[in-house]
């Protein structure tokens, strides 16, 4: 462990030293390989405290990494610290509202945990951002579980229009299809 602080320090004090770009990439990749072995024979073992504790030395040295951010939470989350896991999730979100993948933590985070009406107000404002297809995903299913289906209905045309050679763009067509049929029964009923 202590080969590995004094590598992350090193690598924090080129960063605020002022070293070139290329000097501090060269540290940092070097001490990130080497950190990622060691935390996947911790996390083999069973040591989550030890692999929370580097992540959060290589967050706190680098906060944009999306990796270490989700890695981080997930960590916190597996080890029943959810409280600890949406702060980071918010801080992050809030830290670069810019980053069309910046809200995706979160709004997993309370999806995941059925807090579907949590989820509009942090994915909705990043689909202008064109952010990953799961951030629409989570959101049109979001809706669809509040039984807002108009909105889930354009998500999934916004989705689709967005991203019309995605992969799963043919699951993305069967979900419109089938709130488009959930809509039309809701209008026959009325």
């Amino acid at each position: 462990m202590r080969s590995f602080i004094v590598l992350l320090t090193v690598a924090a004090f080129a960063a605020h030293a002022g070293a070139d770009q290329a000097r501090e990439n060269v540290i940092w990749n070097t001490a990130h390989n080497r950190i990622v072995p060691q935390m996947n024979n911790w996390f083999n073992d069973g040591d989550f405290p030890r692999c929370i504790q580097l992540l959060r030395i290589m967050h706190d040295l680098d906060p944009h990494d999306y990796t270490t951010t989700t890695d981080l939470g997930w960590m916190l989350g597996n080890v029943e610290l959810p409280d600890q896991e949406l702060e980071l999730y918010q801080e992050y979100r809030q830290a670069y509202p810019k980053d069309p993948e910046a809200a995706y933590p979160e709004g997993q985070f309370y999806f995941l945990k059925k807090q579907y009406a949590k989820v509009p107000g942090i994915i909705a404002p990043t689909l202008e951002l064109k952010p990953h297809p799961n951030s629409y995903r989570i959101l049109a299913h979001s809706y669809e579980s509040l039984g807002k289906l108009a909105e889930a209905k354009a998500v999934w045309e916004k989705l689709i229009a967005d991203y019309p050679h995605e992969q799963a763009i043919a699951t993305s067509r069967l979900n419109l299809k089938r709130v488009e049929q959930k809509l039309q029964k809701a209008g026959a009923g009325r």
